[in-house]
């Protein structure tokens, strides 16, 4: 760790939120699948749909409803951010992934625990400046407690960078849980949900034995093909657990689209009028030329149950989120180390280092 001899201030600040970078909402076209795109055409076929959601939830609220939904969602932690010699910044970071399983019969089942944790990796992210300011071969990565406590080395081109790197590394670890988990589980009741949005995922996340679907608690505005932004009055027209007609997403890629749907979660009661916030989007990936005719039933079942797993988002985010996520979330947080303590062994290790070269 003599590289770290340079270090001259700490700072274990929590970190803002990262940035997401838009899709180019030119390349996207989009497509009716259960009604046209257009206002008269999705009103019709909401009051349609409201006739049969009836019967649907007779079918979907009993004791032989045996269907599992898996709830995959990351957490990230800054332990110490450092400055090195020639204002070269890094960061100590860790990030986690998690499923919980959800049933009717069961309720929510965390399928991490100490003996088996959660997915896990350590990542020191620093601006690759410091190549110039170090004469040594820098290490593949630090280590503070050997085979306990190690973190990779990351190089970004600048610090502007730190944010994003650190989502998209924990993205990559979502995406690890979710073929993990699409290996073990299958059958016709089972769906795997995912905290984001699957236009930036590929085809070997489209599997025949359990549906992907992604959550967008966003709104998913922004990168809405043009036809659908034209009728979006529609969804204030949406009650708690109806849905909209199915849609089509292409132009993300070539052979691949989304299936999607917007949902009303919640009705926030203070807003009057009714307004959009408390509906997310769902969605589904697909080859564009095979898309499955269970969709329909897949999609009135998350309309018709998740409102029930439904809430606000704590901490006054004001947007909509799920119990089962919260879940995921809340004890995958207990799996970091504290803050303090790594600050104290990089510490420890940079003034060890220093007394030896002196």
């Amino acid at each position: 760790m003599g590289w770290f001899e340079y270090i001259y201030e700490i700072d274990w600040q929590e970190d803002g939120v990262p940035y997401i970078a838009p899709f180019d909402i030119d390349t996207l076209k989009a497509y009716g699948i259960e009604a046209d795109l257009d206002k008269q055409a999705w009103k019709e076929w909401l009051s349609k749909w409201r006739s049969h959601a009836a019967q649907s939830r007779k079918d979907i609220f009993t004791k032989r409803n045996q269907r599992f939904l898996y709830f995959i969602d990351g957490r990230k932690k800054i332990y110490s951010k450092v400055l090195l010699k020639g204002g070269v910044v890094g960061v100590f970071v860790e990030v986690l992934a998690g499923t919980v399983e959800w049933s009717l019969q069961r309720g929510i089942q965390v399928m991490f625990d100490t003996v088996s944790p959660p997915r896990g990796r350590r990542y020191f992210i620093v601006v690759d400046d410091i190549k110039e300011n170090v004469d040594e071969e820098l290490p593949d990565k630090i280590v503070l407690l050997p085979g306990e406590m190690e973190f990779q080395v990351v190089y970004i081109d600048g610090e502007e960078r730190i944010d994003d790197t650190i989502l998209q590394l924990m993205v990559e670890l979502e995406k690890e849980e979710i073929k993990d988990i699409a290996n073990k589980v299958a059958g016709d009741d089972v769906a795997i949900i995912w905290d984001g949005s699957l236009m930036a995922l590929g085809e070997e996340y489209i599997y025949s034995n359990v549906p992907l679907v992604g959550f967008n608690r966003y709104m998913a505005m922004r990168y809405m093909p043009r036809e659908v932004e034209s009728i979006y009055d529609i969804l204030y027209d949406l009650d708690v657990a109806e849905r909209t007609p199915l849609f089509g997403i292409t132009g993300f890629h070539e052979n691949l689209s989304l299936v999607s749907s917007y949902i009303r979660l919640i009705k926030p009661e203070e807003e009057q009028p009714a307004t959009i916030r408390g509906i997310a989007l769902f969605e589904t990936l697909h080859n564009s030329d095979n898309i499955p005719a269970t969709l329909t039933e897949l999609y009135d079942f998350l309309a018709l149950m998740l409102p029930r797993l439904s809430t606000s988002a704590p901490f006054g985010q004001g947007t909509e989120t799920l119990f089962p996520l919260l879940a995921a979330q809340g004890n995958l947080v207990h799996y970091f180390i504290p803050r303090e303590y790594v600050a104290y062994l990089i510490t420890k290790e940079v003034m060890n280092t220093r007394q030896k070269k002196d």
